[in-house]
């Protein structure tokens, strides 16, 4: 779980810029601080990378210790969330040490990292689905579950009209940041839906449906009595 967090933490890297670009930071949208030239770029497209290290990490994790198909496509999408990430960061748009809207670039068109963006958001989403799914399968309605439906639902909102108003615009810079914020909210919360439970190896049939309710009846429980006890 720790290297989930490290990942989201990672990905949402533009508070730094107040401190380390404070100027672009103000009015330069949040992928302007990866330009080349602008300080302490090398920084930003790190922190991606790192943010893409650490997903796969976490994934090979996760198919190594659980034989659930369902989790595997999950985390499958999670690493290509972090991947598509990585490859945005090391291919930056190159504008010296201007920002983008005053060296040409277009932001309103379709370009390879508004593509790279755009899989790495529909990955992340479609593992949050997942990854919702499957526990309240398995466990029902919690509260747990219920707040991470809120929270993806709010994500996947804003999400839309933050999308709108990039291709019809240029966005507030406000709105990058909300929307970079529960992006990494959401990443970690794909994760922590399968480390607040105990890794259980439940028997499934031929299809990976659990085969008995008296089995996950139990894993609720015990699940139940770890979190009261933490």
């Amino acid at each position: 779980m720790l290297v989930g967090l490290v990942a989201s933490v990672a990905y949402c890297s533009w508070p730094l810029g107040f401190i380390l670009n404070p100027a672009l930071t103000r009015t330069g949208l949040a992928s302007d601080l990866e330009v080349h030239g602008q300080p302490f770029f090398w920084l930003f497209i790190l922190l991606d990378c790192i943010c893409g290290i650490a997903t796969i990490v976490v994934a090979m994790d996760a198919w190594s210790l659980r034989g659930n198909v369902h989790e595997r496509i999950v985390f499958g999408f999670y690493a290509l969330f972090g991947v598509a990430t990585a490859i945005d960061a090391l291919v930056p748009v190159n504008c010296g040490s201007k920002v983008l809207a005053s060296c040409g670039a277009d932001l309103t068109g379709i370009n390879f990292d508004d593509i790279l963006t755009g899989i790495a958001v529909l990955a992340l989403f479609v593992a949050a689905v997942l990854a919702e799914v499957q526990f309240v399968r398995i466990y029902g309605w919690t509260r747990y579950s219920v707040s991470s439906l809120v929270v993806t639902v709010s994500w996947s909102a804003f999400g839309l009209y933050y999308f709108a108003e990039h291709f019809s615009q240029k966005p507030a810079v406000v709105l990058q940041h909300i929307m970079l914020t529960m992006t990494s909210v959401v990443a970690f919360l794909v994760v922590l839906a399968f480390h607040t439970r105990p890794r259980l190896q439940l028997p499934t049939s031929a299809d990976g449906e659990p085969q008995s309710d008296k089995v996950v009846s139990v894993a609720s429980s015990t699940m139940t009595s770890t979190v009261a006890e933490s």
